[in-house]
This record gives structure tokens, sequence and C-alpha cells, in this order.
């Protein structure tokens, strides 16, 4: 039995990072992040500036953690991408949010 369990384990290493504590770390930091971007959408106005607020935060982190080396994966810079797309649609939709309430 516990032959067909290193078998599995060693099968999963490739996918495992290395050091747990600095994914524990990263999902921590964005955790935190998730929550300063709701306190900001429960102020009073509209919660796009808590999305946009979390958006460019987390693009913000993931940039850093990609040219920091601590943590890389195949999904890193595509999801830093995707959030530019997704802080730079934000901006857009707050800047016409502003000037049709003028």
């Amino acid at each position: 039995m516990s032959s067909k369990i290193n078998k599995r384990t060693f099968k999963l290493e490739p996918f495992m990072p290395e050091k747990r504590a600095e994914v524990g770390a990263a999902d921590r930091s964005r955790a935190g992040l998730a929550l300063i971007a709701l306190g900001v959408a429960c102020w009073p106005g509209t919660p796009l500036v808590g999305m946009l607020t979390y958006s460019a935060a987390v693009t913000l982190y993931l940039a850093y953690v990609g040219f920091a080396g601590g943590l890389s994966g195949i999904l890193l810079w595509p999801a830093v991408i995707l959030h530019m797309i997704l802080t730079a649609l934000l901006i857009r939709a707050s800047i016409s949010d502003k000037e049709i309430k003028t």
C-alpha cells in the first residue's frame, strides 16, 4: 500500500511548488488585497472603485512576484495581462461613469 502512495506522490511532484511557505504567503497577500478592496467597495458610492482597487493591486502584486522571481508558473504572466486589461476596462468605465453623472 505504501508503494502506491509513493508512486502517486512522485507523479504529482512536478506540479507541486517546491516551497510551500512562499505559496501560502502569496495566497495570504492576495487575500489581504481582496479585503482592502472589499472595504473600499463598501464605502458609500460606486462599487466600481473597489473592483478597480482590487484589480490594480493584484496586477501590481502579480507583476512584482513575476519580476522578483519568487514564484512563477505557466499562468502567471497571462494572469498579469488579464488583470491589466481588466484594470484598463474598469478605468474606462469609471471615467465614462463620471462623465455621465456630470
